[in-house]
């Protein structure tokens, strides 16, 4: 690599985990890492403290190595508030990067433009939250969903965590105690037992992560339980109408994608998303397997590159630039 070929910094900051990538205008990633969980709520000190110990462990991993740009999603950000701009400079400067260098938008943009042109294709985001969305031809980012687990995010691993949390809590009002099947046991056993004790220490000492993570219970018993299947079929039903209310109101896109941690451990799922989606659009086209979210890469390159050239997406009301 030549020596003052600019490296971009992509970054998708999120409420479970951090990932960073570090890379040139062709893709190639030249460092890579995690950091802690943050995200654009930092209305409270303890989540500003959070987001600046994602910052510290970001720069930390990038060990000096110059950044020409920088293009961040961020979970919960308000990226057309004026505190959107002001988190760019202070990211630009945690990183050592120019501010008019680097922008950034909620975690939903990143995940769309770094995936699809403006009007090539949605989005359907399955993950702890769940949203679609689409860049229009236009460059207006267009959603539906993602407004927070207590709103709503139906078709989300919180909301499926929620729908077997619901069924178990019937179940052992109606028996008097804690059932005997599978979708139960595996809940026991990432709860760390089966008692009303358990459950709740386990539920409310991290209510979203936790009852988020039961995902996994649901899905390593739908084979032996139909209560799991039943939540993974309605899961599958409310992520396809999700989409549904988006491609309703705006002209339909060629393509879609299915993205998050869901449609990756359940493929499944997948499956079944896309069969609805076959129904209802049958000209629309999957792009790509289903794949978790990590967009870093891509973002980095889409940094290097507008640090040189700029790029459209600075330009728009839903990416915030530094000042």
């Amino acid at each position: 690599m030549p020596p003052d070929q600019p490296l971009g910094l992509g970054l998708d900051v999120g409420g479970t985990a951090s990932r960073w990538a570090l890379a040139d205008r062709q893709g190639i990633v030249m460092a890579s890492g995690t950091a802690p969980a943050a995200s654009g709520h930092i209305f409270r000190p303890d989540a500003a403290a959070a987001f600046d110990a994602m910052l510290a462990a970001v720069s930390a991993g990038l060990n000096g190595r110059p950044v020409a740009g920088l293009l961040a999603g961020i979970t919960g950000v308000d990226d057309t508030g004026p505190e959107a701009a002001a988190l760019a400079g202070r990211m630009a400067r945690a990183v050592g990067a120019e501010p008019r260098a680097c922008a950034l938008a909620n975690d939903v943009a990143l995940a769309v433009l770094t995936r699809f042109g403006p009007g090539e294709g949605a989005v359907v985001y399955a993950g702890t939250g769940s949203v679609a969305a689409l860049i229009d031809r236009a460059w207006q980012l267009q959603r539906v969903g993602g407004m927070g687990h207590i709103i709503d995010e139906a078709g989300s691993g919180y909301w499926v965590g929620r729908e077997a949390l619901q069924w178990l809590a019937r179940e052992i009002d109606a028996g008097g105690c804690w059932p005997a099947t599978p979708l139960a046991d595996a809940i026991a056993e990432q709860a760390g037992g089966n008692t009303w004790p358990d459950l709740r220490r386990y539920v409310y000492s991290d209510p979203r992560a936790n009852v988020a993570a039961l995902t996994r219970a649901v899905i390593g018993s739908a084979d032996r339980d139909p209560a799991a299947a039943d939540v993974l079929d309605r899961t599958a039903a409310e992520l396809a109408d999700m989409a549904g209310r988006l491609l309703d109101r705006v002209t339909t896109v060629p393509a879609f994608a299915l993205m998050g941690g869901i449609f990756a451990a359940h493929p499944p799922l997948a499956t079944a998303v896309e069969a609805a989606f076959a129904r209802r659009w049958p000209s629309m086209a999957r792009r790509g397997e289903a794949e978790t979210t990590d967009t870093t890469a891509r973002a980095g390159q889409l940094a290097a590159q507008a640090a040189i050239d700029g790029a459209p997406w600075q330009s728009v009301d839903w990416v915030q630039c530094g000042t």
